[in-house]
Formats: C-alpha cells, sequence, structure tokens
C-alpha cells in the first residue's frame, strides 16, 4: 500500500513536471503558443505551471509588438526613399559621425556621382559639405 500511495504521488508531481520540460522544448524551437494545463493541487507545480504559462504569453506580445514595430519601420522607410526618389532636390541624410544613412538619386546627379552607397562618408561623396555638416552638428549637440 505504501509503495503504490508513493508511486501515484511522484506520478503526480512527474507529470506535470514532464509537460512543463516538453513545452520549455517547444519555446525553445520557437513556439511561444504552447501552454501547459494548471490543474490540481495549489502548490509548487501549479504555480510553476502558471508563470510558464504567464511567461511565455509575455514573450508572444513582446515577439509581436517587435515585429508589428520593424514592420512599421520598414513600411516608413520604403515611403521615405519613394518620396525622395521622386524628389528633385538632392538629400542626403547622415549620422553624427558624417556616415551617409541615406541619399537620393537627385544627390548624385548634383554631386556628379552614380550612386551614393548607405555607409560611405561624407567627406568621400561630398568634401565640400563636410564643414558645413561638422557645424550643424555642433550645434545640434
Amino acid at each position: 500500500l505504501a509503495g503504490r500511495l508513493g508511486l501515484e504521488a511522484a506520478g503526480r508531481v512527474t507529470g506535470p513536471i514532464g509537460r512543463l520540460a516538453i513545452a520549455a522544448h517547444t519555446v525553445r524551437d520557437g513556439d511561444l503558443t504552447v501552454r501547459v494545463p494548471v490543474t490540481g493541487a495549489k502548490d509548487e507545480v501549479y504555480a510553476l505551471s502558471q508563470s510558464f504559462n504567464a511567461m511565455t504569453e509575455q514573450l508572444s506580445e513582446q515577439r509581436n509588438a517587435l515585429i508589428q514595430a520593424r514592420e512599421v519601420e520598414e513600411d516608413r522607410r520604403r515611403f521615405v526613399e519613394t518620396l525622395l526618389a521622386e524628389v528633385s532636390a538632392g538629400v542626403i541624410r547622415m549620422d553624427g559621425n558624417m556616415v551617409v544613412t541615406l541619399a537620393n538619386r537627385s544627390a548624385g546627379d548634383l554631386l556628379g556621382i552614380d550612386a551614393i552607397e548607405d555607409g560611405e562618408s561624407l567627406g568621400a561623396v561630398a568634401p565640400d559639405f563636410v564643414r558645413y555638416a561638422h557645424d550643424t552638428l555642433q550645434q545640434n549637440s
């Protein structure tokens, strides 16, 4: 009788722990929709199951928010690039290190350059503007 009670008690713990382990492997593989059943006595395993489900729900929400933010940013980038392609004025955007992060075709045409690539230094594509860009950066810092 004591042996049977021991096996039954062990099964009550190992079953939920086993389901948690399988669910953890599923999350590791990228599936954040997995949930574990929260049943039985309100003990440590019950609390762990609840915490696991809350964690995967929160991770899923954060992942979805990041994906949505990336999509919004990509849409904005495409919009700006499309807009700049249609503008006749030359436009060059650079970062604080005077590295080109965006330039339209008109900027290249006005400077007599076939194309201005992202990542080029402003000094390489428009050396005459470096002093003005430097002064502007200094004023804005």
